[in-house]
């Protein structure tokens, strides 16, 4: 009877868990003030490269652990390189890289060190406001990633091993640009990098919590019947 007990309560805990989880996120920072930073992009099937692109600090988002609270990165850099584009289209595909550099003195990360790598799935650039220069903002970016394990235990995520992402960040260019043109900036404004880790889908943890309480029934049945003979 304990057994069945124990065994309800864990059901009953990962139905609860399913609905009243949120995805946990560490978001790092991309200044308005990006001295030495560059975009670029040569024009056909080329790559969208970004670097020496500024990362001020990271915070944690519906973390287990410091929920909230904002690391500050010294000397951060963001640095990119995506995948071929479809010429003519600013959609460039999967492959290349993307990492961030730096140290958090306040985690014990005192030299240079790779806080975030991964790869690219895809990007895109988005044409915005058109006057003397062209607003583009790069967006729609996803990227499969992994996190320096010190950030990891600290926001209470030490066994996330695999995450997902995503960054947008807004740039200006000399010019008016059309959609397809070589692109070539070293003013690169605000932004932000995010990314979560990949836990398993909420309907997952409902199938197992609603299949251990079915063979927590099964179980009982089995017992009551064989008390009955």
């Amino acid at each position: 009877m304990r057994i069945l007990s124990t065994g309800l309560a864990l059901g009953f805990a990962l139905l609860m868990a399913a609905s009243a989880s949120a995805d946990p996120l560490l978001d790092f920072t991309v200044p308005s003030n990006n001295p030495g930073a560059h975009v670029t992009y040569a024009g056909g099937s080329s790559a969208l490269i970004g670097t020496g692109i500024g990362v001020t600090n990271v915070q944690g988002l519906a973390t287990p652990s410091n929920d909230l609270v904002s690391s500050l990165i010294s000397s951060g850099v963001l640095n990119f390189t995506t995948g071929a584009d479809t010429p003519g289209t600013w959609n460039f595909g999967s492959g290349g890289s993307i990492a961030i550099w730096g140290k958090i003195p306040a985690l014990g990360l005192t030299s240079n060190t790779l806080l975030m790598s991964g790869s690219f799935l895809d990007a895109q650039v988005i044409k915005g406001r058109v006057f003397r220069s062209t607003t583009l903002i790069i967006a729609g970016s996803a990227f499969l990633n992994t996190i320096n394990p010190v950030l990891r235990t600290y926001y209470g995520l030490a066994g996330a091993i695999d995450w997902s992402g995503s960054f947008n960040v807004q740039v200006e260019a000399a010019g008016k640009l059309n959609v397809g043109d070589k692109i070539t900036s070293s003013r690169v404004l605000s932004g932000d990098v995010a990314t979560s880790p990949i836990l398993p889908e909420p309907g997952t943890i409902v199938m197992a919590g609603l299949g251990g309480l079915l063979c927590l029934g099964v179980y009982g049945r089995r017992m009551f019947v064989r008390r009955a003979a």
